[in-house]
């Protein structure tokens, strides 16, 4: 918990743009969360180490097939990749039965093994295979060309706190827990692992386990628990391993408690039960049906749904069937969290806030922020005029003694729409007004403010009355 909480301030400074950080505080910052991240795999390699040791790590049995294993663990190692040469490939004998097994240490198990490889590969290849071995095992080898094991260290790696002194890219890097905890976690799984290896060649790690384990049994879909805080809650439904991964990444990172899914009818029942705000739906991997969009939509009107995809014409399709937001592939970070934004700005009360003093604005502004509203500006009436016409907003903040256009024609403007004629006014004038300007601005929505004498709390209790009177 203390790492996660030095962890996360960082990443706030880091990302926090009004700070306005120079390229050594920046750097700073960034060895602090670097280092943060490293001392935080040691804790949970520890914890995971003593936890086995004290026989206090569950296992369960649940269906597990190892494609899908494999295609998820080289989705999530990736990016380790960074800007080397090396090619990522697996092959799963064709007819290999699903295994009954421990989904989530069967994952770690390939990924560790996944994450060594490609530590100690300048270049090459890093290659998973899987296939039967006789009639109640499978065998999955894990295998690189990379810098190769010596034979005197291949007897000690999987000791704790033991790293092989192989030398080049990766070497002498990491805890030297990853191969102890993996050895570990095989064997709970009722496995056993191994390892050949070549100096200069590369290496072979083999895991061999059985087929069917006994354990306990894995919550059903039916027992799983709803999602919390429903404001902040994301489903991914995606077929693809890569990008469901991705795009789980990304909303996790935006501060979301994410529920994913690689199949269109559970992500369908995810979605009913658990009411997330937020729905991405990949429609490249689900063979551009956009039945599933209309499901969720007409169930689901509160949330947002997002479609991707890199399809031509897709966009119609998907914003017909119900989505909310459509995102052509491929979808960076940036793209989906603006997009978010734009959502949640959507669903915000929108006010417009008008005035040609620079300060005056902008206090104004400041006082609304916070206080959950999507706030836009203009500096004079034309500009009001056009803000309107281009979204309708839900209260208009306007200053009377407006160049151009004053106050008093915006509003007169405004009673001649019958779109715009019930929107609340709120109207800041710095002097006193006689009974024909009051009897011009009667509108009927209108409310007066006295520039100056109101303070913050003041003035989002008016915004909020007037809102909440027009609805």
């Amino acid at each position: 918990t203390p790492m996660n909480a030095i962890i996360g301030f960082t990443s706030l400074m880091l990302d926090d743009r009004s700070l306005q950080l120079n390229d050594r505080h920046r750097r700073s910052l960034e060895r602090v969360s670097r280092n943060a991240r490293d001392l935080l795999e040691l804790i949970n390699n520890v914890l995971d180490l003593s936890k086995i040791e004290a026989g206090r790590m569950d296992v369960y049995s649940e269906p597990a097939d190892p494609a899908d294993l494999i295609e998820r663990a080289l989705a999530v190692v990736e990016s380790l990749k960074e800007a080397r040469p090396i090619k990522l490939s697996y092959h799963v004998e064709e007819g290999l039965p699903a295994m009954r097994t421990d989904r989530t240490k069967l994952q770690q198990i390939l990924i560790n093994l996944l994450s060594n490889a490609i530590k100690f590969t300048e270049q090459g290849e890093v290659n998973v295979t899987a296939e039967c071995v006789g009639i109640d095992r499978v065998r999955i080898a894990v295998s690189d060309t990379g810098v190769g094991i010596a034979d005197s260290d291949i007897t000690r790696i999987f000791e704790e706190f033991r790293q092989a002194g192989a030398a080049g890219r990766g070497a002498k890097t990491g805890t030297g827990l990853g191969l102890a905890i993996t050895q570990r976690l095989v064997e709970l799984l009722g496995g056993e692992l191994s390892v050949s290896s070549r100096e200069g060649q590369g290496s072979v790690f083999t895991v061999t386990l059985p087929l069917q384990i006994e354990g306990r049994i894995a919550a059903t879909a039916e027992a799983e628990a709803p999602l919390t805080d429903p404001d902040r809650t994301a489903l991914v439904i995606d077929g693809d391993p890569g990008s469901l991964y991705l795009t789980k990444k990304y909303l996790s990172e935006a501060g979301y408690s994410v529920a994913a899914t690689d199949d269109a009818g559970r992500g369908v029942e995810i979605a009913s039960k658990a009411r997330p705000a937020v729905v991405t739906i990949d429609l490249d991997s689900l063979g551009e049906d956009t039945g599933v969009i209309e499901r969720i939509a007409s169930s689901h009107e509160e949330g947002t749904i997002i479609a991707l995809s890199s399809q031509d014409g897709a966009e119609q399709r998907a914003l017909q069937a119900g989505a909310g937001v459509f995102l052509r592939k491929p979808v960076d970070r940036a793209m989906l969290i603006n997009a978010l934004e734009r959502a949640n700005r959507a669903s915000l009360s929108r006010v417009l806030v008008v005035d040609d003093d620079p300060d005056a604005l902008d206090l104004a502004v400041a006082m609304l922020e916070g206080g959950g509203y999507d706030i836009v500006t203009a500096t004079n009436g034309r500009e009001a005029l056009e803000a309107i016409a281009g979204q309708k907003p839900d209260a208009i903040i306007l200053d009377l003694m407006l160049p151009e256009m004053d106050g008093f024609e915006v509003v007169h403007r405004m009673s001649l729409n019958p779109e715009w004629r019930a929107i609340p006014v709120i109207l800041l004038t710095a002097r006193d007004l006689s009974h024909e300007e009051r009897r011009a601005l009667d509108i009927g929505t209108a409310r007066i403010i006295q520039k100056g004498n109101f303070s913050r709390d003041e003035l989002l209790a008016e915004v909020k009355t007037a809102i909440g009177a027009a609805e």
